[in-house]
């Protein structure tokens, strides 16, 4: 199927979505619910992003269908079927085929670091349970959120959020004894069978569809505290029978109370983008923050699936208040791996917002692990991105930045409210200023070299020269103690002294002049496009592609993913999941046999498709979908640079072609609709051609998408 967040990401853009898909999603997964130090540790000087390692596990590649079989196969072999037969069998058609979306977007890890060390500590926890270490296993998922959660079928998922905010190894055991319980306890079938025999009873078939939860499920939620407190207590149960501490249990509860908050809370450092003559207005910051409340403990839970965190933290207290801890360890694999496993997590966090475009997450903490780590290139690059974006969107006239700093606590407020305060141009000089800062000593970095390029795009739209800037400081500025700068600082003109020490330098000038150029031949083409005479030949362009097609005679194009989806409201869940599968892998068959006939050569990145060898080729397609998710977030913005570019750099270079295309079909029985769509980028530059976004008020039927996609396809090659 689809890899969720492209799709997802899709489905919400052009208003086809389905709330059921975030049920699916909660019905067959359960939820589980900050120390720093200082020191730099070995290894961490030439950072990249984390990355599947090792084979592809046979879960990520066995197909959905397979899957579900099997488990029919086995729960009727087992003996009778207590439940309801149909209701079991489509909770397992479902959780199949959406974990399996997950377990193909690319958000989760394999293999790597972080997830072999989880797999580890699990070990300890299953130290008797040697069928049941063959059955778990434990995979990290990309994602800020602070979560653990667990599957029927054997998957347990911790967040890279999660990992940043553990103080040791033995709050982590718990976690994971916690959520053992859902899995073993068979929780999340549980929940599901309740929920479909309460639907039954309730008088409004669409009800789930519309609000996402039946109220009748709310009213009666005390199932659902009864199988937390379950997971609790015998979790807790199980890590006591190793030799893990349980003297910090109490702070995991404060974890998830401050679990909005970055993972460490430290004065913002203005410095970090001022410098001796650039210096902001006082009042670009608070004096006052807001006060850091947390999570009520005592809140009313009367309408949440979870107890509130009082009542947990009690009960966990009142199971250990007369037990010892002596000889109890908070770490029984290792505290060095521990360290490093956390290191690596926070050092992800801020790639992550940034994918989120909460660029003031990512700016402070970028900050937090820049106090460790000063001169660390992946850090400064990071966050110069968020800034360079932040520019880009604040260029854009339909931009409003949406963080309300108000609502923000503690010191993220502060840099919530920073970014309130600066008007377009400023942030385009903070982000050229501090982006041009770290390309002088990385010069050599294509990924940062287009970035300060496209800066100075943007700040030659604002400026036909450099005649506002101030050149050289005046003499007295050196001199008196600061006094001079801090005045100006208090203007609105303060920025005026931001390229002091570059503007008169060659580098500078040059990249300015080819800015300048480059914005100049965007403004005189945006100006003929809306001029009579452009607008006549954009027509006459337009009836020339409708007669003949594109006609881009490209040699080579890689397509990522192709996607199908049948969708009918008329059936349990909304979707025919077989029929969707089975229609994929006929559309990869067909894009492959119909490209024989265009000068078009295809080569097909799909996860479906891959062997356990083939990791490299999974994580290229995490990256490519990561990029796809941005392009389509970043719709009116002017060709930004990826957030991996100098990845996808090399994935071009690798397949031989710039040109990636995502293509698929969706189909909507009930109404019988039809949706093919191909979306073909350069992924160096971000240009894109739409070759395909046809509306079909048909069924999906073989000539019908056979058609289509030959005219995709040929209109590409020729």
């Amino acid at each position: 199927m689809f890899g969720i967040i492209p799709f997802l990401r899709f489905v919400q853009d052009y208003k086809i979505g389905n709330k059921k898909i975030l049920l699916w999603v909660v019905t067959g997964i359960y939820l589980f619910g900050p120390a720093i130090s200082f020191g730099q540790l070995p290894g961490f000087d030439q950072y990249t992003p984390l990355s599947c390692q090792g084979e592809i596990p046979a879960i990520f590649t066995t197909s959905s269908t397979e899957k579900y079989q099997r488990e029919i196969e086995a729960i009727l072999q087992s003996g009778p079927v207590e439940q309801d037969f149909a209701t079991l069998d489509q909770f397992t058609l479902e959780t199949n085929f959406v974990i399996d979306d997950l377990l193909q977007s690319g958000l989760v890890l394999f293999n790597d670091e972080v997830s072999n060390y989880l797999n580890e500590v699990m070990q300890k926890l299953l130290w008797d349970e040697p069928e049941l270490q063959k059955y778990v296993t434990v995979y990290t998922l990309r994602t800020e959120s602070v979560n653990a959660f667990a599957t029927n079928q054997g998957a347990i998922f911790v967040t890279l959020g999660l990992i940043s905010m553990l103080e040791n190894e033995a709050q982590l055991a718990y976690i994971l004894s916690h959520e053992l319980v859902h899995v073993k306890e068979k929780h999340a079938l549980n929940l599901y069978l309740k929920t479909a025999t309460l639907q039954k009873g309730g008088k409004d078939s669409d009800l789930i569809e519309e609000t996402g939860i039946s109220e009748s499920l709310l009213s009666e939620n005390h199932y659902s505290k009864e199988v937390e407190t379950e997971a609790d207590n015998l979790g807790l149960e199980r890590l006591l029978k190793t030799n893990y501490s349980f003297a910090t249990l109490n702070s995991v509860f404060d974890i998830f109370k401050y679990a909005y908050l970055p993972f460490a809370e430290v004065p913002f450092d203005r410095a970090v983008f001022e410098g001796n003559h650039y210096i902001f207005p006082e009042n670009f910051f608070l004096e006052e923050l807001n006060e850091i409340t947390g999570e009520d403990e005592d809140a009313d839970d009367s309408e949440s699936s979870h107890p509130n965190i009082g009542t947990r933290r009690m009960a966990m207290q009142g199971a250990i208040k007369d037990l010892s801890n002596e000889g109890r360890q908070e770490f029984l694999v290792s505290e060095e791996t521990f360290i490093r496993v956390r290191e690596l997590a926070r050092f992800e966090i801020p790639l992550l917002h940034l994918h989120a475009e909460s660029f003031a997450e990512v700016i402070y903490c970028c900050h937090l692990l820049l106090q460790k780590y000063p001169n660390n290139f992946y850090l400064r690059k990071t966050l110069g991105k968020a800034l360079y974006v932040h520019a880009k969107y604040a260029n854009d006239d339909d931009y409003f930045f949406e963080g309300n700093y108000k609502l923000i606590e503690g010191e993220l407020q502060q840099v919530h409210y920073f970014l309130k305060k600066l008007r377009n141009k400023e942030a385009t000089i903070l982000a050229l200023r501090y982006n041009w800062e770290t390309w002088q000593n990385h010069r050599d970095d294509p990924e940062l070299t287009q970035i300060v390029e496209d800066l100075f795009i943007e700040l030659c739209m604002q400026f036909d020269d450099l005649d506002e800037f101030i050149i050289s400081a005046p003499v007295e500025m050196d001199t008196l103690a600061g006094d001079s700068l801090k005045t100006t600082s208090r203007k609105s003109d303060y920025w005026k002294l931001a390229f002091i020490d570059q503007i008169g330098t060659e580098s500078f000038l040059h990249e300015f002049e080819k800015g300048l150029e480059e914005s100049r031949n965007r403004a005189e083409r945006r100006d003929y496009f809306y001029s009579s005479a452009g607008r006549t030949e954009w027509r006459k362009h337009l009836i020339k592609i409708k007669k003949k097609g594109l006609n881009l005679g490209l040699d080579k194009i890689v397509i990522v993913n192709p996607g199908y989806l049948k969708m009918d409201q008329r059936i349990p869940g909304g979707v025919k999941y077989l029929e969707t599968e089975l229609a994929q892998k006929t559309f990869a068959n067909t894009l492959e046999e119909l490209a024989l006939l265009t000068p078009v050569e295809i080569e097909l990145l799909d996860v479906c498709r891959l062997n356990k060898s083939q990791t490299d080729a999974f994580n290229e397609i995490r990256i490519l979908n990561d990029w796809f998710s941005q392009q389509l977030q970043q719709d009116d913005l002017s060709l930004t640079a990826g957030y991996r570019q100098n990845e996808l750099n090399e994935i071009a270079d690798h397949y031989g072609t710039d040109y990636f295309l995502w293509t698929g079909v969706f189909t909507f029985q009930k109404r019988k609709k039809t949706v093919l769509y191909g979306m073909l980028f350069d992924i160096r530059t971000g240009r894109r051609v739409i070759v395909k976004f046809d509306f079909f008020n048909k069924r999906d039927r073989a000539f019908l998408v056979r058609g289509h996609t030959y005219d995709m396809l040929n209109q590409i090659g020729r």
